[in-house]
């Protein structure tokens, strides 16, 4: 068998956030709405990752330890993310939901069948939007 090929963990996490959305959108239900901190308006951020990894080597174990490395880069950007969010509007951010898809395909491409792992996630983060900035 050929050894397992995966990227390095750089070059995936490239691959991850070329491919980010992101959507904000008022939050919508009673609780959210109640969660204001000092009468900042709250809101809920929803962030999406997905990246694609090939799969030389269809074993068991090297499967399992190519969704594990896949899910842990997923976690890793998604702990990340307020990071992000409070340096740019956020006054305070939590991780309010994750949800991961891992799913393994075969592409044909001419005579060159090709195994993929495509990881993708959905991150929630409820957040205090900062103060607008004072007008001149």
């Amino acid at each position: 068998m050929k050894p397992m090929r995966i990227k390095s963990a750089t070059a995936v996490a490239a691959l991850a956030l070329a491919s980010f959305t992101f959507a904000a959108v008022p939050a919508d239900t009673a609780a959210a709405r109640s969660a204001t901190l000092g009468g900042a308006q709250s809101v809920v951020v929803n962030v999406n990752f997905q990246t694609q990894l090939p799969i030389d080597d269809l074993s068991d174990e090297a499967i399992v330890k190519s969704q594990e490395s896949a899910r842990a880069l997923l976690y890793k950007l998604a702990n990340k993310e307020c990071g992000l969010l409070t340096a740019t509007i956020a006054k305070t951010c939590r991780l309010s939901g994750l949800s991961i898809n891992v799913n393994m395909q075969n592409r044909n491409r001419g005579n060159q069948a090709s195994n993929y792992l495509f990881v993708k996630s959905n991150a929630r983060y409820t957040i205090t939007l900062q103060d607008a900035p004072a007008k001149q």
